[in-house]
């Protein structure tokens, strides 16, 4: 005779299946990345951000760093901003130099600095003068007025572009730039270095037309903002590293599928107060040396061959003693 389990027999087996699946669930939940402990780390932009950085703060306001453990912090730059010393100083983690001209100098001189991603496929910087007055070729800058930025990547290629292209810097009159449009706008001077992605939209809004000379157009060729943080953190923080640049991609990779929606959200994490179809612009700008020719989000690492060109423009320059070794420089992201 079969003796059928009586009912408090049956409730506390159910109660024992319930605290076990409970367990269970309890478990995986402490095993997802959105359950984890986030990993704070800081990243000190070189410039002021703005719709160029744009992808940065879809990434965040998307949750991309955060569904990567990622807590981040973004530090404004500016004329004084130094990545390479916060990273250095330990007040960041990543810094993003101007160009990869910074990161070669800097290992040129022993800091243990090493970089891992540019987002600029080759430069922003060019020279940028006005229609009524346009410098469109290397000729066209003899006996002309110059606002240069010293102490720059500016000033690096805008003189490895007279180098290639055979001028004599002496037949040019240069002055200082820092990064105030007016002298040109009021024919003070006739061209300012510059970036590309930047202040040719400035001078559209004033009603102007500007002219851009790419040192391209010379051969002259660099990488754009440049990623990198110390060899220590480098080597004690790869999935980190890793998990900023994937997260980061797919910030840009949103940015430039939905342009408004961007600019929008940048300007609502900035508390800014900018133009929104001045920063559409720009990101419009910089996705020419962002997008490959598909349209899609280009590579983002360094190649060798790139790094030494540059590094020979320093040399040229008196800027570097010795050639560092590219691989000394960057350490790309394995796919």
């Amino acid at each position: 005779m079969t003796t059928k389990p009586n009912i408090p027999t049956k409730i506390a087996a159910l109660l024992i299946f319930i605290s076990i699946t409970a367990l269970l669930v309890a478990s995986c939940e402490k095993d997802t990345p959105s359950k984890r402990p986030l990993t704070p780390v800081t990243v000190q932009f070189g410039w002021i951000p703005d719709g160029h950085h744009a992808g940065f703060y879809v990434a965040l306001e998307k949750g991309f760093y955060k569904a990567r453990g990622l807590d981040i912090t973004f530090l404004p730059g500016g004329l004084d901003s130094n990545p390479i010393k916060a990273v250095l100083s330990k007040s960041a983690d990543i810094g993003q130099a101007g160009g990869v001209e910074q990161v070669i100098s800097a290992r040129a001189q022993g800091l243990p600095i090493v970089a891992f991603a540019v987002i600029h496929r080759d430069t922003p910087h060019a020279l940028i003068s006005l229609d009524r007055k346009p410098i469109r070729d290397a000729k066209g800058l003899l006996g002309k007025r110059i606002a240069i930025a010293y102490g720059d990547a500016a000033e690096l290629l805008f003189k490895a572009y007279l180098g290639k292209a055979q001028i004599d810097p002496t037949a040019i009159t240069l002055e200082p730039f820092r990064f105030d449009l007016m002298p040109l706008i009021n024919g003070q001077v006739d061209a300012v270095t510059g970036f590309m992605t930047d202040q040719p939209v400035t001078l559209k809004e004033k009603g102007l037309k500007p002219v851009v000379l790419s040192y391209a157009s010379q051969g002259v060729h660099s990488y754009g903002y440049t990623f990198f943080t110390t060899e220590e953190y480098r080597a004690n923080n790869q999935e980190l590293v890793k998990a900023f640049y994937a997260a980061s991609r797919e910030g840009y990779e949103y940015a430039f599928a939905h342009p408004d929606e961007a600019i929008a959200i940048t300007k609502k994490a900035l508390k800014a107060t900018f133009n929104n179809a001045t920063e559409l612009a720009k990101l419009e700008l910089v996705s020419t040396l962002m997008l490959d020719t598909n349209g899609k989000l280009a590579d983002w690492s360094l190649d060798a061959e790139r790094v030494k060109e540059v590094a020979g423009y320093l040399k040229d320059q008196g800027q570097l003693k010795d050639m560092p070794k590219p691989e000394s420089i960057f350490k790309n992201i394995s796919k």
